[in-house]
C-alpha cells in the first residue's frame, strides 16, 4: 500500500466521520 493511499483514505475517513456528525 503505498503512503499517498493511506493519506488518501485517512482523508475520507475523516471526512466520512465529520458528515455524520
Amino acid at each position: 500500500v503505498h503512503i499517498s493511499e493511506a493519506r488518501v483514505s485517512a482523508a475520507l475517513g475523516k471526512l466520512a466521520f465529520m458528515e455524520v456528525l
